[in-house]
């Protein structure tokens, strides 16, 4: 009974934490989100968080429906994927790629775990034969993702760079950050675009340095939800600033268990915990969200640049 109670509180807990990095439950919630950001003169990218007992139709469905959102709304936005939602099925994903090329939007699928790597790839050099506007992500700390590395710039796919929420199996001890620099200079020059996703100031700054300096264009992305404040370095360098939008299911995006290597992670759990998502934004978002009202660009004041706490 004890350990059943344990259970029950860790999972509200997690639950509670995980809530602050979604802007919201519905797709109305993100196109609001992006047109707010899209008035800071920052992109975005949309990606619907799905629950496990999702089925992969009514998943390739969501996946439609934020891209008809994006261009009806005239966003500047691309649409992630994840393709085990969608279980590989290369069919429901066909649909999702030709309306993407159709609105002239980017699809871009995110990383999982090292295992779905492998499968994932293989549909992308598929899906290249229906839409050449494609992304993938390649998390710093896999050992493979040198290689994939190589693999995504021959096939001229933009690369999102992330440190990579899963560690590789066969090697978990690495530094995160060396690695991640490494990848990127791995890539200067050679890929057709590079999209630097962190929110440590220090990473950012050398990563971009290394893009500009070889003309490897490049943009920054950061997930709403963790501190926005090193957004002002992606503008001073005179790079595109384009903001992660989660919406839907409420899922954590970091490892706590990562927490002893890196510390701001504790500061942004505590905090998550603390405030919420409904505390943490402010009421203009709280009130686009319950309402059925159209999509406005009401001003979300909360989510004004604070101090980077990286």
């Amino acid at each position: 009974m004890a350990w059943e109670i344990l259970a029950t509180v860790k999972a509200n807990i997690i639950d509670r934490i995980a809530g602050s990095h979604v802007v919201g439950p519905f797709l109305r919630d993100a196109l609001a989100a992006s047109q707010y950001f899209s008035e800071r003169g920052w992109s975005s990218t949309l990606c619907p968080w799905l629950p496990d007992s999702e089925s992969p139709r009514v998943a390739s469905q969501r996946y439609l429906r934020a891209l008809h959102g994006i261009h009806r709304e005239g966003l500047d936005g691309a649409l992630s994927v994840k393709l085990p939602a969608l279980r590989y099925d290369f069919e429901l994903l066909r649909e999702i790629l030709e309306t993407a090329k159709s609105a002239g939007r980017r699809v871009h699928f995110d990383a999982q775990d090292p295992e779905s790597a492998t499968p994932a790839f293989n549909v992308m050099e598929k899906a290249l034969k229906v839409h050449a506007d494609l992304g993938c992500t390649l998390p710093a700390r896999w050992v493979r993702s040198t290689n994939d590395a190589d693999r995504v710039s021959e096939l001229g796919i933009a690369v999102r760079v992330v440190r990579g929420q899963w560690p590789d199996p066969g090697k978990q001890n690495v530094d995160a950050k060396k690695c991640f620099v490494a990848l990127i200079d791995r890539l200067r020059g050679r890929a057709k675009k590079v999209i630097v996703a962190t929110h440590d100031r220090t990473v950012a700054e050398r990563s971009l340095s290394i893009l500009k300096e070889s003309g490897t264009p490049c943009e920054l992305e950061l997930m709403v939800g963790l501190p926005l404040g090193i957004a002002k370095l992606g503008e001073n360098k005179g790079v595109l600033v384009r903001i992660y939008l989660p919406y839907g299911s409420p899922s954590l995006p970091y490892r706590l268990s990562d927490v002893t290597s890196r510390p701001a992670m504790m500061s942004w759990a505590i905090r998550d915990f603390v405030f919420g998502r409904k505390k943490r934004i402010f009421r203009e978002w709280h009130d686009i969200r319950t309402s059925n009202s159209p999509i406005t660009t009401q001003p979300f004041h909360q989510l004004s640049l604070r101090s980077d706490r990286c």
